[in-house]
């Protein structure tokens, strides 16, 4: 069984990475629109959360509304934290450790 701490601590730690990579990415080109994606959980794997210009291959959109190149990284996580909520990220089965 998934705890609920453990759940949003994973969840909220996939969010800070993606932020982390799209930082810079975002602040060398600031006119580009980048876009939150999502891969869906399964059985036993979680689900994960990027932040790419395009969809990457095995992702979904999770959000029509591009992430800002005007929000602060705080804000962005924030933003990601909110979503994810309704996104299919938690594993249907036993889930193993990645």
């Amino acid at each position: 069984m998934i705890k609920i701490a453990s759940a949003r601590q994973r969840i909220y730690a996939n969010a800070v990475d993606a932020v982390i990579e799209w930082w810079p990415k975002q602040c060398v080109q600031p006119y580009v629109h980048y876009y939150l994606y999502h891969r869906p959980s399964g059985d036993t794997r979680w689900g994960h959360l990027t932040i790419a210009e395009n969809r990457p291959q095995g992702y979904e959109l999770s959000d029509a509304e591009r992430i800002s190149p005007a929000w602060t990284q705080e804000q962005a996580i924030a933003r990601i934290v909110a979503i994810s909520g309704r996104l299919p990220l938690l594993p249907t089965g036993p889930a193993a450790d990645e």
